[in-house]
Order: C-alpha cells, then sequence, then structure tokens
C-alpha cells in the first residue's frame, strides 16, 4: 500500500476562480486575500520571545508556597520571598491537583459565587490542602514543583518535575529548517503554547499533484495542556476566511511532556513525519474525500439536528454545538451532506481557544473518515432528537 497523501477533491476550484491566489508569493492554493494574514518564522519567534522576557519559571516546595487574598481581593499564591502571583483558570486546576482538592470545589467557588468571601473560602481550603500534602505525602519536601509566572502578577502553570517541556522556540526553529520559506497560518502561538498551520510553498513541493496545496498542522504547550503534535496534510484550496478546502489529512506524530526526552531523537521523528507524508520529496498518500455525494446527504432530517446529535456524541459544549450551527447557516446552506457539517464545525473551531480549536478539528477529522453506512445510521439518530432535545444540546431556551 502507498504511504503517501493524494488530494482528489475539486470544491476549493472556486477560490481560484473568484478570490485569486498567492501565487506571486509562491502559494499558489492560497487565497491572495487570506496570504496577509500568514506570517513568516519571524513573527512566531518574535510572539514567543516577548512572553519569554517577561516570565520566571520558580522552581519551589510546595511547603514554601500558601495561599493568599491580595490586595484586589482576588486569590494568590505567595512564595517565602514575598512574592505574588493570581492563577489562572488552568493554574488554578493544576495546583488543585496536586493538592488533591476536588475541581468541583474550585470551579465552584470561582465561577459559580461570586462573593468577595468566596476567595477567602478558596484561601482556606488551599491552605487546608497544602497541610494535608505536607502531612500524608511521602517526602512531601522530596519532589518540587514548576510555577510558571509572569511579570503582571500572574501564574499560568503548575508543574512537577517530572514535566519535560519542549520549547516552542526549539519546534519552530526546526521546522523553519525542514520547511524554509514556510508561513505560519491559522496561528495562536505564544510563549506558553502553539497552534496553527505551517504551510508549505510551492518551491519545496516536488509531487506532480500541483493543484494541491502542502501543511503542516502542529500544537505544543509548555504548561500541560497538550501533547506536542503534529500532521501533515494537503489541501486543495485556503479561502479568504481561513477555510481549509478538500483537506487530506495524514498520519499524526505526538509526544508527551514526561521524563527525559532525547530532543535529537524527536527532531527525527519529526522529519521523517514530514517526508514520508507531505510530498516534500516524492511521496503521495491515497485517500479519496467525496463527502458531498448523495451517499453523504442529510436528507429530510434538520441541520440543528445533526449539531445537536455530533453535540451529545463527541462532547461538544452547548455554546460549540449552536456556534458551528450557525456558521453552516451562514456559509455552507448549499452543502445539506457531512461536507457542509464539517465546514460548519471547521469554521467554528476557528473562533474557539486553542485546545477547543485542536479538539473540534480533530472531532471534523474522525467525521471524513466515516463511510456511508455510518454517516447514514448517524443521521437517522439524529432524525429522533426532539425539539427539547435540540434546544437543550444547542444551550436554547426551552
Amino acid at each position: 500500500m502507498s504511504n503517501v497523501l493524494v488530494g482528489r477533491g475539486t470544491s476549493g476550484d472556486f477560490v481560484k476562480q473568484t478570490q485569486g491566489t498567492a501565487t506571486a508569493e509562491g502559494f499558489s492554493c492560497v487565497s491572495r486575500l487570506w496570504y496577509p494574514k500568514t506570517h513568516d518564522y519571524a513573527f512566531g519567534l518574535e510572539q514567543i520571545e516577548k512572553g519569554i522576557q517577561s516570565r520566571e519559571d520558580i522552581t519551589s516546595k510546595l511547603s514554601q508556597v500558601s495561599a493568599v487574598v491580595n490586595d484586589a481581593g482576588k486569590l494568590a499564591l505567595a512564595f517565602e520571598d514575598g512574592r505574588e502571583f493570581v492563577p489562572n483558570t488552568h493554574a488554578l486546576k493544576q495546583f488543585a491537583l496536586r493538592i488533591g482538592v476536588p475541581q468541583t470545589t474550585v470551579k465552584h467557588l470561582t465561577e459559580s459565587w461570586t462573593e468577595p468571601e468566596d476567595s477567602a473560602l478558596l484561601r482556606m481550603v488551599f491552605n487546608r490542602g497544602l497541610q494535608r500534602f505536607q502531612r500524608d505525602a511521602k517526602n512531601p519536601d522530596a519532589q518540587k514543583f514548576i510555577f510558571r509566572t509572569y511579570n503582571d502578577a500572574t501564574c499560568r502553570a503548575v508543574l512537577t518535575d517530572s514535566f519535560a517541556t519542549i520549547d516552542n522556540r526549539w519546534y519552530i526553529e526546526l521546522l523553519e529548517r525542514a520547511i524554509p520559506g514556510g508561513r505560519l497560518s491559522h496561528w495562536k502561538g505564544d510563549a506558553d503554547e502553539v497552534f496553527g498551520n505551517v504551510l508549505i510553498p510551492d518551491s519545496v513541493r516536488k509531487e506532480d499533484d500541483s493543484d494541491y496545496g502542502g501543511m503542516i498542522s502542529i500544537g505544543n504547550s509548555e504548561i500541560g495542556t497538550g501533547r506536542l503534535e503534529q500532521y501533515p496534510s494537503l489541501f486543495r484550496a485556503i479561502c479568504m476566511n481561513g477555510c481549509i478546502w478538500d483537506q487530506e489529512k495524514g498520519s499524526e506524530i505526538n509526544q508527551v511532556h514526561r521524563g527525559k526526552i532525547d530532543l535529537q531523537m524527536l527532531a527525527r521523528r519529526i522529519i521523517k513525519n514530514l517526508n514520508d507524508q507531505i510530498p516534500l520529496l516524492d511521496t503521495i498518500i491515497e485517500k479519496v474525500l467525496a463527502l458531498r455525494a448523495n451517499d453523504f446527504a442529510i436528507g429530510t432530517v434538520k441541520v440543528p439536528q445533526v449539531y445537536a446529535c455530533l453535540g451529545q456524541r463527541f462532547g461538544l459544549t452547548p455554546k460549540m454545538a449552536r456556534c458551528s450551527n450557525e456558521q453552516f447557516v451562514k456559509h455552507e446552506s448549499g452543502n445539506r451532506n457531512l461536507f457542509g457539517i464539517i465546514q460548519g464545525l471547521t469554521r467554528q473551531s476557528q473562533e474557539e481557544k486553542n485546545a477547543d480549536w485542536v479538539a473540534i478539528d480533530k472531532i471534523a477529522g474522525k467525521l471524513s473518515k466515516w463511510d456511508s453506512d455510518s454517516w447514514s445510521n448517524f443521521v437517522h439518530q439524529a432524525g429522533t432528537f426532539t425539539e427539547s432535545q435540540v434546544s437543550e444540546a444547542l444551550g436554547l431556551a426551552v
């Protein structure tokens, strides 16, 4: 079996026919209206470096940390040297996990209650958790924790000392060497996390299927929100709003942030993943995207029923499901099929925060692999959703 990607769709042709492409810049499959929204590697590295200059990773024992309420009435983590940092939601969850405080308690005291006394109550809960950790943990002072802090007095992560950071700069610089002239698209990157796509210039592509562009979807977190991930793909076109047409996705590579990581070995894995799938050399993987065929139609089922069923099946929040439905109505009403449903999801994913963006795109990837029978069974199930079930799944008033 061939080990390469081949694109065969044609739906992205309208971009080339109506919007024009950035051929002069070396990206013949990218709308000339979208290209100005892309960036070179230097931009991404600059964004990362700005954050690095304003942050400090503090390594400390938990016995050297306490919870306080600062002068602004916010809960903060205080260190022995007198510095205080207000944790964001992610850091709060991680800190609670380290000391055995239930996540439901933290969520209740930070989201459901809004009185000034709630911060004081959370302070007592955290300090009690710290006391129990010191009493019950085996060699509590043997383990150190890493607090990622910034000069705006915030804390954005609480990591164990076994967490293996993969520097975002290292990753972007590796991609720059592997794909010279690439452009960062759909970019959401800072000193903590990077997510987006690296568009491969025409000059690097060597396969005959020149109607298709190539890109690498990437993600890496230095604060424990996810693994290093990448997967290559081909696409017919990227239009003016960033929607990716006729995308053919290859195999994913991922690396957990745990233990000692051999960066040289990881670099070789990353480069092999690129060379084996995206035609940086002369390779192509076969897969046909035909999700607009009659076998993938919605039929008489209502689109809100489909997104409500997707929400239930894949754990979408009501907002995600509702907004995906709205994206479909606004942009994809002529595609009453699995293709259009996926487009509604991927359009909305670009509006979400990094982790949710990746999660929704993965759901879209799973849907694109369904056969006609799987889709038919799903549509039948969606058709059984009542109005009240749809309202609940989409977060609408009943």
